[in-house]
């Protein structure tokens, strides 16, 4: 089936699962949440409540020492299921502090993404040669000795 949906964001969206508070404008009771893409002209994020179309919310996201504060409005909600909500938040104005904020803040999730793929790359590149090294004699008679099999292949290769 073709999708005809015409793509309206202005700004390109970082697709990424991270911790966020939010409220609904002139509310004090905050929820904590993930989002699951931001970009410095707003997030989507997951909620268990249906927020309206132009429901004005104040958003917080954590960077540093001190949470980046921005303000904008529901502008789509999509229903998971009956206890969870997709909501598609565009910033309002954003000053200029908290825009150079913003925008420091999505690169260093990028950074830390591209960290996290690096480490799983370095781990899963060890365990192939473990594997290997494991099944290269045949597997021992006990655990212990199969530890003992796996250093020794990796220290005296044969």
């Amino acid at each position: 089936m073709e999708n005809n949906a015409k793509e309206r964001r202005i700004a390109g969206r970082f697709k990424i699962n991270y911790l966020m508070r939010y409220c609904r404008a002139n509310s004090t009771k905050r929820f904590h949440t993930f989002f699951n893409d931001v970009s410095e002209k707003g997030l989507r994020f997951l909620a268990k409540e249906c927020l309206p179309s132009s429901t004005p919310v104040f958003i917080e996201l954590n960077h540093d020492t001190e949470p980046i504060s921005l303000n904008g409005k529901v502008v789509w909600n999509n229903a998971l299921d009956k206890n969870f909500y997709e909501l598609g938040v565009s910033f309002d104005a954003v000053p200029a502090e908290n825009k150079e904020s913003l925008n420091r803040y999505i690169q260093s999730l990028k950074t830390k993404l591209q960290l996290a793929v690096i480490l799983f790359l370095i781990i899963v590149g060890l365990t192939i040669p473990l594997e290997a090294a494991m099944h290269k004699e045949g597997p021992s008679k006990n655990s212990q000795n199969a530890s003992c099999d796996v250093r020794e292949n990796l220290v005296n290769p044969k």
